[in-house]
C-alpha cells in the first residue's frame, strides 16, 4: 500500500510539474509586442558605463540629471495600427523649441525574432534627447531589453568611441498609461 502511495505522489507530482512547465511564457514574444504597444513611453533614466571622463577631473555616470526638462517629458508611441510599426514623439508639455510639431513620426521599429532586441529606424534623427550627448543617437539601431513591464520598459545600447572604448548606455522608460 505504501508503495501505492508513493507511486501516485511521484505522478501527481508529475503531472504538476508538466502543467507549469506549459504557462504561457511572458517573458518575450508576442507579449512583449503588447506590452511595447500599451504605453507612451517617457524616459526617466539614462547611464552610462563606463563614465565618461572630462579632462581627468569629471566623471559622469547619470547622464539624465544634465537634461532639460524639456526633454525629459518627451514620450514615445510604438505603433502597430494598419501594419504600420512607427514611432511617435510627443514633445510633451514643455517644448525645447516652439517650433516644432507636438507629434511626430520619427522613424519605424521592430522586434527581433527572439523579440529581445528593440530594432529602431529612426528616419528623421529628432530624437532631442539624444542629441545633448553629440553625435551618439541612441535612439536608433538595436536596443537589448533588459527589463520589460507593463510599467517599465529599460534597454542598453553599446556604442565606441573614438578612443576605441565601449560604452554601455542604459535607457530607463516608464508608461505614463
Amino acid at each position: 500500500m505504501k508503495r501505492v502511495v508513493f507511486y501516485t505522489g511521484i505522478v501527481i507530482f508529475s503531472i504538476l510539474i508538466i502543467l507549469n512547465s506549459c504557462k504561457k511564457d511572458t517573458s518575450s514574444g508576442s507579449f512583449n509586442t503588447e506590452l511595447l504597444t500599451n504605453g507612451e513611453w517617457q524616459l526617466t533614466g539614462l547611464t552610462v558605463n563606463p563614465a565618461f571622463s572630462y579632462s581627468g577631473f569629471l566623471s559622469i555616470s547619470n547622464l539624465y540629471k544634465y537634461l532639460d526638462s524639456c526633454q525629459t517629458d518627451i514620450f514615445f508611441i510604438f505603433n502597430t495600427l494598419n501594419d504600420d510599426s512607427t514611432i511617435i514623439q510627443n514633445e510633451g508639455t514643455t517644448k525645447c523649441n516652439a517650433s516644432v510639431s507636438q507629434t511626430e513620426v520619427i522613424g519605424t521599429w521592430s522586434l527581433n525574432s527572439k523579440k529581445n532586441v528593440l530594432i529602431i529606424n529612426d528616419t528623421t534623427a529628432s530624437f532631442e534627447i539624444i542629441n545633448v550627448l553629440g553625435s551618439l543617437n541612441l535612439f536608433n539601431g538595436y536596443m537589448n531589453i533588459i527589463a520589460l513591464t507593463a510599467s517599465t520598459l529599460q534597454t542598453t545600447v553599446v556604442e565606441e568611441a573614438n578612443t576605441n572604448v565601449k560604452y554601455t548606455f542604459t535607457l530607463t522608460f516608464k508608461n505614463k498609461n
